[in-house]
């Protein structure tokens, strides 16, 4: 099992210490995020320990 907290200090990175006027703004900068963690698969390789993750997928 991995814990969150693993990743979570690379998907906060664009908002900590910042504030963020609304909920759909903090959705678009976590979602931002999310998307282009999803294309360093080593810098989430090195935090989780896992060599396969994130599996990749195919969206709908």
């Amino acid at each position: 099992m991995i814990e969150v907290e693993t990743l979570w200090a690379l998907v906060d990175e664009p908002i900590v210490n910042k504030h963020i006027a609304t909920i759909a703004d903090l959705d678009a900068k976590i979602a931002h995020q999310c998307v282009a963690l999803a294309e360093q698969r080593e810098k989430i390789q090195t935090r989780t320990g896992f060599h396969w993750w994130p599996k990749p997928i195919t969206p709908n």
